[in-house]
């Protein structure tokens, strides 16, 4: 999605990262604008984090959420997983979530919370409520119901993308208003696409694909992290200049805390 080309980060390029950013690395998001349970190696990936001492979240939208897939995961370590939903009945879930099934998404997730107790495991399950005009209505009795089976509820709002437009053309959702200042994620994050480009965080890479920071096949992640590229974001935030940057001119975001409402 947003991208010209599609495909899966190999184990190798993942394994290559870690020995240079274990001292200073908190967690690994191990998605991107994609189902990290259709990569054959992600068991792989959140075992070498979880033995450097990583932190690793997931995010899914439940539906490849198999007993043996959960089972994989739990097994390997996982931190945090976050289970995304659009609604609580099939008829409103579906108009986001195209060709998905809430009722198979809430089977797999008390066959992953069956597994967690049974393993004796710490992972966390969020169920991330994404927010939108059409689903707002179910907000409320989603969260009784996932909040009964002691799960933690997350709300937030989402962009809306359903009509397939390009990314030059995305929808955002009317409960989304951009924000203006400093956004702490130029300091605290980067993330990678499967090619090994680098950029200073998930949404400049979704909406503006041009302003790379590196690439992993050139130089070394703290590199990236300390160059000359991302020094200019840093410097234009410092001085109220923001709006230059076309995908934080547009972004809600300001820190890396849970967007909730």
């Amino acid at each position: 999605m947003y991208h010209d080309q599609t495909g899966f980060m190999t184990e190798d390029l993942f394994s290559n990262i870690i020995p240079g950013i274990k001292k200073h690395c908190l967690l690994v998001a191990l998605y991107w604008m994609g189902e990290p349970l259709l990569h054959s190696k992600t068991r792989n990936m959140i075992r070498i984090l979880s033995d450097n001492g990583i932190g690793c979240m997931i995010a899914t939208n439940g539906m490849a959420l198999t007993p043996r897939n959960s089972l994989a995961l739990v097994e390997s370590g996982l931190d945090i997983i976050k289970i995304s939903i659009s609604g609580i009945t099939q008829e409103t879930y579906v108009q986001y979530h195209r060709g998905g099934n809430i009722r198979r998404v809430i089977a797999n997730v008390n066959a992953l919370l069956a597994t967690i107790r049974e393993k004796n495991a710490s992972t966390l399950v969020i169920i991330d409520y994404l927010k939108l005009p059409h689903n707002a209505h179910e907000v409320e009795p989603a969260r009784t119901f996932f909040s009964a089976m002691d799960l933690c509820f997350h709300v937030r709002d989402a962009q809306d993308s359903r009509d397939d437009k390009t990314v030059d053309d995305h929808i955002v959702s009317d409960l989304l208003t951009p924000t203006t200042g400093i956004c702490e994620w130029a300091w605290t994050t980067v993330a990678i696409n499967w090619q090994g480009k680098i950029y200073p965080c998930c949404y400049v890479g979704a909406v503006q694909k041009n302003l790379i920071i590196g690439n992993l096949l050139e130089h070394s992640l703290i590199t990236a992290f300390h160059g000359n590229e991302l020094k200019n974001i840093m410097e234009l935030h410092i001085n109220n200049q923001r709006e230059r940057i076309p995908a934080c001119k547009d972004c809600y975001y300001s820190d890396i805390g849970f967007q909730t409402d």
